[in-house]
Protein backbone atom coordinates (compact mmCIF):
# COMPACT_ATOMS: atom_id res chain seq x y z
CA UNK A 1 0.00 0.00 0.00
CA UNK A 2 1.45 3.12 -0.76
CA UNK A 3 2.44 6.02 1.75
CA UNK A 4 0.32 9.58 0.90
CA UNK A 5 2.11 12.39 1.78
CA UNK A 6 -0.14 14.23 4.58
CA UNK A 7 -1.02 17.58 4.06
CA UNK A 8 -1.89 20.38 6.67
CA UNK A 9 -4.93 21.63 7.03
CA UNK A 10 -5.98 24.96 9.05
CA UNK A 11 -9.62 24.47 10.22
CA UNK A 12 -11.27 27.89 11.79
CA UNK A 13 -14.45 27.18 14.56
CA UNK A 14 -17.06 29.28 15.12
CA UNK A 15 -18.89 27.55 18.60
CA UNK A 16 -21.60 30.30 19.85
CA UNK A 17 -19.25 32.62 21.38
CA UNK A 18 -16.10 30.37 21.23
CA UNK A 19 -14.14 30.50 18.34
CA UNK A 20 -10.72 29.99 17.24
CA UNK A 21 -8.49 27.56 15.26
CA UNK A 22 -6.94 24.40 15.09
CA UNK A 23 -4.70 22.13 12.93
CA UNK A 24 -5.09 19.32 10.87
CA UNK A 25 -2.92 16.68 8.97
CA UNK A 26 -4.69 14.46 7.12
CA UNK A 27 -4.02 12.37 3.43
CA UNK A 28 -6.73 14.95 1.39
CA UNK A 29 -9.28 17.18 1.81
CA UNK A 30 -12.16 14.68 2.47
CA UNK A 31 -9.97 13.14 5.70
CA UNK A 32 -10.23 16.74 6.67
CA UNK A 33 -13.46 17.09 6.53
CA UNK A 34 -14.35 13.77 8.34
CA UNK A 35 -11.58 14.75 11.07
CA UNK A 36 -13.41 17.88 11.79
CA UNK A 37 -16.58 17.14 11.58
CA UNK A 38 -15.63 14.35 14.42
CA UNK A 39 -14.26 17.11 16.30
CA UNK A 40 -16.63 19.46 16.42
CA UNK A 41 -20.76 19.39 17.45
CA UNK A 42 -22.81 20.14 13.87
CA UNK A 43 -24.06 23.44 16.06
CA UNK A 44 -20.42 24.85 15.17
CA UNK A 45 -19.67 26.32 11.93
CA UNK A 46 -16.32 25.35 10.85
CA UNK A 47 -14.09 26.50 7.61
CA UNK A 48 -11.00 24.86 6.39
CA UNK A 49 -7.97 25.37 4.64
CA UNK A 50 -4.77 23.54 3.17
CA UNK A 51 -1.64 24.87 4.65
CA UNK A 52 1.24 25.58 2.20
CA UNK A 53 4.45 25.19 2.59
CA UNK A 54 5.92 28.85 1.65
CA UNK A 55 8.47 27.99 -2.11
CA UNK A 56 11.69 29.81 -2.11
Amino acid sequence: MDQQPLHQFAVTYHCGNEWGEEMLESRDLGDAVEAAHALFPSSCRISIREVKQPTN
